[in-house]
């Protein structure tokens, strides 16, 4: 993103600005998506992160390789 912010400042051309605008919505878009669906993969959520919540719930995860 930061990349494609600086390109933006150097290359003022009309054509150049909208395929850049573009690209940023586009990696935007990839990174709401991917932060979700990483966050989102375990039921309870809380499970991602501490795999030792509650040993009697039966949490799930989906296969995070596989996402990645």
């Amino acid at each position: 993103m930061s990349i494609l912010l600086q390109c933006r400042r150097v290359f003022p051309m009309p054509w150049f600005r909208r395929i850049n605008t573009g690209l940023i919505g586009f990696v935007f878009v990839f990174f709401v998506w991917t932060s979700c669906n990483t966050i989102f993969a375990c039921v309870p959520v809380d499970f991602f992160w501490n795999r030792t919540i509650d040993p009697n719930a039966k949490g799930k995860c989906l296969n995070q390789e596989a996402i990645w």
